[in-house]
């Protein structure tokens, strides 16, 4: 039996994707990851005025959230964008806002 993912939907996804995204730091780590590829915590720490166990906090955070993947490689931990959760917690979450067919009063 294969663990399924929870939809983005569920509210306390998209809370925990929300808390992520709101921390500046987190917000660059996941650029630099869209923008570089696949990097080791020890390639990120080099980036960022982090310690290791600050960068690892960050990085389980995002990882938490579903924004991130992770695998291992030898000794080191790889990250990567998992960029179809982040497209569809955001669209499904703006979604909910759809247009409602009124004009823009203001």
């Amino acid at each position: 039996m294969t663990e399924e993912k929870p939809s983005c939907c569920d509210y306390k996804t998209l809370v925990a994707v929300f808390k992520a995204l709101s921390d500046e730091s987190r917000q660059k780590i996941l650029l630099s990851l869209e923008e570089k590829g696949e990097q080791s915590v020890t390639e990120l720490v080099k980036q960022f005025d982090f310690s290791q166990p600050t960068m690892s906090h960050h990085l389980g955070v995002l990882k938490h959230s579903g924004l991130v993947d992770d695998h291992r490689r030898g000794q080191s931990v790889y990250y990567q964008v998992n960029r179809r959760w982040l497209q569809d917690c955001c669209s499904d979450y703006l979604s909910h806002f759809g247009d409602s067919g009124e004009a823009d009063s203001s």
